[in-house]
């Protein structure tokens, strides 16, 4: 699986086999919606869970192979929340990261 950031915002990086979409500083009312793309997956069988209510994380299937996904964050202060990507029996794991600034 590989993941491809479809919005300029934030920084998507990957670390031992660990994904990060670092926030940064988010003002308060910012829209933190960011776009990611999905490729060489099982479309049928790809799931995206946020570990919380705060963590938003929705997808399109575009192909056999490929997912479209809108993740965004609702919180306050700093933040760390976990995303769990499931695809053919791997587990992925997609940590977003950052603080609300007022």
């Amino acid at each position: 699986m590989e993941i491809k950031k479809l919005t300029e915002k934030y920084h998507l990086y990957e670390e031992n086999g660990t994904y990060y979409l670092a926030f940064g500083a988010i003002k308060s009312g910012e829209d933190t919606t960011t776009k990611l793309l999905f490729t060489d997956v099982d479309s049928k069988s790809f799931e995206i869970k946020p570990t919380c209510q705060c963590t938003v994380g929705s997808k399109k299937i575009i192909d056999a192979t490929t997912v479209e996904s809108e993740i965004s964050i609702k919180t306050s202060g700093a933040f760390s929340k976990t995303v769990t990507l499931k695809n053919q029996g791997k587990i992925i794991l997609l940590k977003l990261t950052g603080t609300y600034i007022k």
